[in-house]
């Protein structure tokens, strides 16, 4: 793109814009004065457009995205008066008199304000605490600057009149000229705002303007009034100082400043350098909303930081990136960086040939370009926003920008923060904390039992009931729990998992909830298990000392909470009586409904007395036997690459093992080790081609119960499988 792309509507905006900012830096300057003194007002002023330019170079040439305008920041710019207010009060109580020695004091007290915020905010980028400000709700952040549209309209009617709004009227000293400057205002503002919507309607907010200001000056001159007489009346920006407005502060000001000055200016400068990252990440936000672009905060932070450190060497007051002015920019269809160029062209004119050209702006036409931009804000974007959001959503907006023009930037975006979190706390009430609940007739545990087992937990395993609970439970949704264990309570359950791996984390009354379930549980009788507790909700709990005999004894998964609760089942009834002592014979036969004597196996099969800790089999080596479990216990490990062995399943007496990859061939899939000393039957692949031969039969019924035995165990994988998937 060559250098001069864009460089009409460029300067056609910046003006519009140069105009706009520059006027209300002036403003500022004579704001945050701490004197009247004609020489205190010009050094304050010099100081203040030069912050302009400084900031503006910095912003305007360092930012990666063209057409980003640069203005003072006028909600700290009233904490800077306030600050400078208080310096000159000490200085004064400290006998300096007043004139450019205490004003220049003051003016360096305020630089130091403004550098030690932009370092605030480098040191913000530095640790990358920027992208905080996305946590903001959306319509806390689109309410601030809606918000803001009112205080615009506000300074517009200010500009416009000369006096705040209401304040005439009450006083009844409003007048028919008031009234003049007003509807010129308002027609201007209409203007602005329909004329850019029509087709082609970019670059029409500079023609306006100049045509406005032609205008007036055209009638003023029918009419005979001269410029002193139209600034007099109000018509017209000013009286400004003649000639050039570049000033120093003298050098006897540096020696005025003590620590008297830094104890009196360290808590408005605390102030001021959250409030200006707060409005810089904010204005980050509003840009890219405008632009439709994703910006980095921390890089925005970054160059606003620099930004002001530059701006406070001189002096400024605290400036950065305005939305306000990137709208008019963007209006105009100045995307380049000119448009940025142009309002700190103008400040160095002013400082080097003086304020004469400002004293041609008409006052009604400059309140009209801040109206425009208040109502597209305040009116405009509040419907189109309103439309488009929830209900409640559209609300928290209305109240923010309520609250942001009638109380302040602060207090609105707190405010807006509080009723975010209430509305959120309200409506993740209606998110559900019970993930699951099955019973134990739905979901099992991994284990894999003997028939007996089985055939007793299929018979008693509506006993068993699975809770598995997620999210942050509060006060407003931790009570249901409790409401549905007392149910399944009610109907015969005698055995709770409470499985809280989903849970992050809980208040007091969720803890107080938990404490009148472990009441009732015990109260029924009942047994309990907590499986998959975080480290966070467990250290919690047991500062409130609830369910500590349970947390010490908690199980790592909801699989092994629900293999706990069915041994417990299990310890009350016939199944657990008839498990251990079933044989290969007659599992085969509860299997495959065919009676098998004992004798007829021994001739195939191999007894093994095997410690603790033996590999039964090793994932990964080639399978030439399958074995059954008779005594003790065993489990079935899954090696990953790069990762510990993990436990997939349980294996109880009664069982059979590897018999999958025996008929199939192939690698084994994983390693059994066994967990206690126990008793196996080996059938080797060798034998079991002999018992096909020499016993067919016998080998038909070995395959039948190979094949009930994978189709229950497919059954109890997809169980598993749904258990980990809800």
């Amino acid at each position: 793109m060559r250098w001069w792309s864009g460089l009409g509507p460029g300067i056609a905006a910046g003006t519009s814009l140069a105009l706009w900012s520059v006027s209300s830096t002036i403003a500022y300057a004579g704001m945050v004065s701490p004197s009247a003194a004609a020489e205190v007002n010009l050094l304050f002023i010099s100081s203040l457009l030069l912050g302009l330019v400084f900031a503006s170079a910095v912003i305007g040439l360092g930012g990666m995205q063209g057409g980003t305008a640069v203005a003072c920041f006028g909600a700290t710019a009233i904490v800077h008066a306030a600050a400078l207010g208080a310096v000159d009060a000490t200085l004064a109580a400290r006998g300096v008199a007043e004139g450019a020695v205490r004003g220049g004091a003051a003016l360096i007290a305020g630089g130091a304000m403004t550098a030690l915020a932009g370092l605030f905010l480098c040191l913000l980028a530095r640790f990358r605490l920027g992208d905080m400000v996305r946590f903001l709700p959306y319509p806390v952040s689109t309410g601030y600057f809606c918000g803001l549209g009112a205080a615009f309209m506000a300074g517009a009617y200010g500009v416009a009149v000369g006096t705040a709004p209401g304040l005439s009227v009450v006083a009844g000293v409003w007048s028919w000229d008031d009234a003049l400057r007003l509807g010129v205002c308002v027609g201007v503002a209409l203007l602005l705002v329909v004329l850019p919507r029509f087709r082609g309607g970019r670059g029409v907010s500079p023609v306006v303007l100049i045509a406005a200001i032609l205008g007036y000056h055209a009638v003023r001159l029918m009419s005979g009034q001269s410029l002193a007489g139209a600034q007099a009346a109000g018509w017209l920006l000013g009286p400004f100082p003649s000639g050039p407005v570049l000033s120093l502060p003298p050098a006897a000001a540096f020696g005025a400043l003590g620590f008297d000055v830094a104890a009196v200016l360290l808590p408005y400068a605390a102030t001021t350098a959250l409030l200006v990252a707060i409005t810089t990440a904010l204005m980050a936000t509003g840009t890219e909303q405008l632009l439709r672009r994703e910006l980095g905060i921390n890089r925005e932070l970054a160059l606003g930081g620099a930004a002001n450190m530059a701006a406070g060497a001189v002096g400024g007051v605290p400036a950065g990136s305005s939305v306000a002015g990137t709208t008019l920019l963007m209006r105009a269809g100045a995307t380049g960086r000119w448009g940025v160029a142009v309002p700190a062209v103008l400040a160095v004119a002013i400082l080097v040939a003086g304020a004469d050209l400002l004293a041609l702006l008409p006052r009604p036409v400059l309140a009209g370009l801040i109206m425009a931009i208040g109502f597209e804000w305040l009116v405009l974007r509040t419907i189109r926003e309103c439309r488009s959001l929830p209900w409640h959503e559209a609300a928290i907006l209305l109240l923010v920008a309520a609250a942001t023009a009638g109380i302040g930037i602060i207090e609105g975006l707190l405010f807006g923060m509080l009723l975010a979190c209430a509305m959120f706390a309200w409506t993740y009430r209606r998110v559900p904390v019970i993930r699951i609940m099955l019973g134990g007739d739905d979901v099992q545990s991994s284990v894999a039992r003997d028939p007996a087992e089985a055939r007793a937990l299929k018979a008693e395993g509506r006993r068993i009931i699975l809770m598995r609970l997620q999210g942050y439970l509060f006060f407003l949704n931790a009570q249901p729990v409790q409401h549905a264990l007392a149910r399944q309570l009610d109907s015969g359950v005698d055995h709770v998992v409470l499985d809280l791996q989903h849970v992050v984390g809980l208040d007091s009354s969720a803890i107080e909830v938990f404490r009148r379930i472990e009441a009732l549980l015990a109260g029924r009788g009942a047994r309990c298990v907590l499986s998959a507790v975080p480290d966070g909700v467990a250290a919690q709990m047991l500062r409130h000392g609830v369910f500590a005999d349970a947390l010490g004894q908690p199980a790592d998964s909801a699989d092994r909470g629900l293999e706990r609760m069915e041994d417990a089942l299990l310890a009350g009834t016939a199944g657990q009586a008839a498990a251990g002592g079933l044989g290969l014979a007659a599992c085969l036969a509860a299997i495959a409904g065919h009676e098998v004597a004992e004798a007829r196996l021994v001739p195939f099969v191999e007894a093994m007395e095997v410690p603790e800790g033996t590999e039964l089999i090793r994932q990964g080596d080639s399978a030439d036997a399958m074995f059954y479990l008779a005594e003790g216990r065993a489990a079935a490990m899954l090696a990953l690459p790069g990762e510990q062995p993990r436990h997939i399943r349980t294996l109880r007496a009664g069982t059979l093992l590897g018999e999958l990859a025996l008929f199939r061939g192939g690698p084994r899939t994983a390693t059994v080790v066994t967990l206690a000393p126990s008793r196996v039957l080996r059938l080797s692949a060798a034998a079991l081609h002999r018992m096909e031969s020499e016993d067919p039969g016998l080998a038909t019924i070995v395959q039948r119960a190979v094949l009930f035995h994978l189709a229950d165990t497919i059954t109890d994988n997809t169980r598993s499988l749904r258990l980990l998937l809800r």
